[in-house]
C-alpha cells in the first residue's frame, strides 16, 4: 500500500471540504433564522447517510451474509438516532422533553462521538463469519433500541451530572476536547487494525474504510474551529464509509458470484471439453453452410487431419467421397428443417485418401433461442465392426461347409468304399482263378485293376479319416499301449510288402519303454503310415528301414528312418499339407495320395505328439514323432 499516494488524496479531500465549511461561517453575520437553517443544513448531511447506510447493510444481508457490514449498519443506525437527539436539542429547536439548551445538545453529539469510535474500534475484530449467533438482525435491532433508550434516559435524568461539554455562549469547555482526542485514539487504533486486514488481503472497501476514519478524525478537531466544517468533513467521512459498506455488501457480493459463476462455467466447459476431446468417436461442429467450427481429438484420430488444419472448411469437400456428396446435401438439407438422424452407416475419407466406415448422428445446433446456428456431428468408426461383420458372415459360410463336409465324407465313404470292396474282393477271385483259369493277359488286366481300386480305397479313407479330424469327428480311446506288441504287429502287417520291395526292416527298441497311454487303433495306422511310406520310396533295389524307440520321460520318441530315394530341400515345406504331391511323377509311381502325412500329423496331434522330418535327396529320410509317455488326453 502507499501511503504517500494516500495521504495526498485525503489531504486533496479535507483541506477543500475544510475551507468550505469555513467559509460558511460568513453566513453566521446575517439574520439568524440564516444561520441556524445552514447548522440544520450541514447536519442533516451526515444523518441521511447514517440511515442510508443502515438500509443498504440491513436489506443486502441476505444476499451478502456478510456479519461485519451488518454491524456496521446497526452501528450507524445508532448514531443516526443519537444524531436525531443532538439536533432536536439545539437551542433554538423546539423543547426535546426538557428545556433544550447547548450543553443537552453537545451531551448527544458527544455519546454519538463515543459510540461510533467504540462501535469501529470492535468492527475491526468482526469479519464476515464472525459471532453467527450474535451478529443476527433481530439482536441488533434490539440491541440498538434498546442503547439509544439507555442513552437518551442518560442524557436528560443525569445531565446536570455531566461534566460541562459547552458553556452557555456556544464556546466548547476542555472536556469536549479531552472527549475529541479520547475518540480520536481509538479511531485511530482501529485504523490500524484495518490496516493490518488490509494488508493480508488488499479489498477496495477496506480503504474506503481507511479513508472514512481518517476524515471522522479531523472532522472531530474541525468542530473546535468551524461547526460547519466539522459536519461537512463527518458528511464526507460518512460518505467514504458508505462506499464501504456498499463495496463489502453488494459490490463484492456479485463480484464473489461472478468469479465463482465464471469459475463454475469455465469448470463446466472444461468438463464438456475434456468429455468431448476424450470421446472415442469424432465429434463435429459446423455453421449453416457447413464450415467446421469445432474439431475434436478423436475426429484428428480418425481421420487424420489437426483442428487447425479443418477450421473454416466443409466438412462435405473435406470428409465425403465423390460418389456420396449427392446423398449428403439431401441429408443436410434435412437436417436444416430440424430433424435428427441417428446410426447413419456410409463411407468417409481420412486424409490419408484411405476410406473408411463410419455410422452417423447428425443434429441441427440450436442456439438459446431455438434457432438453428449449425449442425452436430457424431461420427463413429465402424471400419473394425464391418470386418467382424463379414468374418461373421465367413465364419457362419465355413460351417456350413464343414457340415455339409461332414455329410458328405460318410456317404463318399459308403458309395465309393462299397463298390471299390467289391471290386477289389472279385479282382481276388480272378487272380485265384476261382471262376476259372485266366490267361496272361487277363491277369494283367485283372492285377491293374486290383491296383487301382486299392489305390482308390486309400484315397477315399485318407479323406474319410482327414475330413473326421479336421471336423472333430475322430473318436479317441486313449488306453495303456503295449509299444513292444503293436511294433510287432505293424512290421509283420508290412513285411509281405517289404519283401517284395527288397527291404529289410530293422528294429531298435528301447526296453524301458514298454507302455504309452494313447490310442491304440490310431497309434498302430501312424506307425503303418510311417512304415508303409519308408517301404514304398525306397529304390528299385531295395534297402533298409529301421524304426528306433526311445523312453525320453515324458515323451516316447519313434524314428523311422530309410536309405530310399530321399526329398528335396525345396519340397520339405510341403511334406505335411493336404494334396500336396511333391513329384507328380513320383506320386504316379508309387501310389502316393497326398494325405498320409496330413492325417499322420493330425492324429499326432489330437493325442498330443508332433512329427519332424529329415531328408538328404538320394540318400534316404528319417521322419520323427513323439507321443507322451502319460498322456494329457488320457489322464
Amino acid at each position: 500500500m502507499d501511503l504517500k499516494k494516500h495521504s495526498l488524496r485525503l489531504l486533496f479531500i479535507i483541506v477543500p471540504i475544510f475551507l468550505i465549511g469555513y467559509s460558511l461561517e460568513y453566513f453566521r453575520n446575517f439574520p439568524v433564522e440564516v444561520g441556524d437553517y445552514f447548522k440544520i443544513s450541514t447536519e442533516l448531511l451526515p444523518l441521511v447517510l447514517s440511515f442510508t447506510i443502515f438500509v443498504i447493510t440491513w436489506y443486502s444481508y441476505g444476499k451478502s451474509k456478510d456479519n461485519h457490514s451488518l454491524f456496521i449498519g446497526a452501528a450507524f443506525l445508532l448514531i443516526g438516532v443519537l444524531t436525531i437527539y443532538h439536533m432536536l436539542s439545539f437551542p433554538f429547536m423546539p423543547s426535546f422533553i426538557i428545556p433544550n439548551s447547548y450543553h443537552k445538545s453537545a451531551f448527544f453529539w458527544g455519546m454519538a462521538l463515543m459510540v461510533i469510535s467504540i462501535l469501529f474500534f470492535t468492527s475491526a475484530y468482526i469479519k464476515g463469519s464472525t459471532w453467527p449467533h450474535i451478529l443476527r438482525k433481530p439482536i441488533l435491532i434490539v440491541s440498538v433500541n434498546l442503547l439509544s433508550i439507555l442513552l437518551l434516559i442518560g442524557g436528560l435524568v443525569y445531565q446536570r451530572e455531566i461534566p460541562t461539554l459547552v458553556y452557555t455562549d456556544g464556546s466548547y469547555s476542555n472536556n469536549i476536547i479531552y472527549l475529541i482526542i479520547i475518540s480520536s485514539v481509538i479511531i485511530a487504533y482501529s485504523i490500524i487494525l484495518y490496516l493490518k486486514r488490509l494488508r493480508d488481503k488488499p479489498q477496495d472497501y477496506l480503504i474506503c474504510l481507511i479513508y472514512g476514519l481518517v476524515i471522522l478524525i479531523f472532522s472531530s478537531f474541525s468542530y473546535l474551529y468551524s461547526d460547519y466544517s466539522g459536519n461537512l468533513l463527518k458528511a464526507a467521512s460518512f460518505y467514504f464509509l458508505y462506499l464501504s459498506v456498499y463495496k463489502s455488501s453488494i459490490e463484492l457480493p456479485y463480484e464473489n458470484m461472478n468469479v465463482a459463476e465464471k469459475k463454475l462455467r469455465v469448470v463446466a466447459e472444461e468438463r464438456y471439453r475434456n468429455l468431448v476431446d476424450n470421446a472415442n468417436d469424432a465429434i463435429i461442429t459446423t455453421d449453416l453452410d457447413g464450415r467446421i467450427i469445432t474439431w475434436n481429438k478423436s475426429a484428428f484420430n480418425i481421420f487424420g487431419w489437426t483442428a487447425d488444419e479443418v477450421a473454416g472448411k466443409k466438412i462435405s469437400l473435406l470428409l465425403i467421397p465423390e460418389d456420396k456428396q449427392a446423398e449428403n446435401e439431401q441429408l443436410f438439407h434435412r437436417i436444416l428443417v430440424g430433424k435428427s438422424f441417428s446410426g447413419i452407416e456410409s463411407v468417409h475419407k481420412k486424409k490419408d485418401g484411405n476410406k473408411i466406415d463410419v455410422s452417423l448422428t447428425i443434429s441441427p445446433l440450436n442456439n438459446a433461442n431455438q434457432r438453428i446456428i449449425g449442425l452436430s456431428c457424431v461420427i463413429r468408426d465402424i471400419t473394425d465392426r464391418k470386418r467382424a461383420e463379414e468374418i461373421e458372415d465367413e465364419n457362419i459360410r465355413l460351417a456350413l461347409l464343414i457340415k455339409a463336409k461332414s455329410e458328405l465324407l460318410p456317404a463318399m465313404s459308403h458309395d465309393l468304399g462299397t463298390p471299390l470292396n467289391a471290386m477289389i474282393g472279385f479282382s481276388e477271385l480272378l487272380l485265384n482263378d476261382m471262376p476259372g483259369k485266366l490267361n496272361e493277359k487277363q491277369k494283367k488286366y485283372v492285377e491293374n485293376i486290383l491296383t487301382s481300386s486299392k489305390r482308390m480305397l486309400d484315397i477315399v479313407n485318407d479323406i474319410l479319416d482327414l475330413g473326421k479330424v479336421e471336423t472333430g469327428k475322430i473318436g479317441l480311446n486313449i488306453e495303456k499301449t503295449p509299444v513292444p506288441e503293436i511294433l510287432d504287429e505293424t512290421i509283420n502287417l508290412l513285411r509281405d510288402k517289404a519283401t517284395k520291395h527288397n527291404v529289410v526292416i530293422k528294429k531298435e527298441h528301447d526296453p524301458e519303454l514298454n507302455v504309452i497311454k494313447a490310442d491304440r487303433q490310431r497309434f498302430k495306422q501312424i506307425l503303418f503310415n510311417m512304415l508303409s511310406n519308408a517301404i514304398k520310396y525306397s529304390k528299385p533295389e531295395g534297402g533298409t528301414v529301421t524304426i528306433i524307440t526311445k523312453n525320453q520321460g515324458i515323451f516316447a520318441k519313434f524314428s523311422v528312418s530309410d536309405t530310399g530315394i530321399g526329398i528335396k530341400e525345396e519340397d520339405m515345406g510341403k511334406l505335411f499339407l493336404a494334396f500336396e504331391q511333391l513329384n507328380l511323377g513320383i506320386a504316379s509311381k508309387y501310389g502316393s495320395t497326398g494325405l498320409g502325412l496330413m492325417v499322420t500329423k493330425k492324429l499326432l496331434e489330437l493325442q498330443g505328439g508332433r512329427i519332424t522330418a529329415e531328408s538328404k535327396y538320394g540318400q534316404g529320410s528319417t521322419f520323427t514323432f513323439f507321443l507322451p509317455v502319460f498322456s494329457k488326453k488320457g489322464e
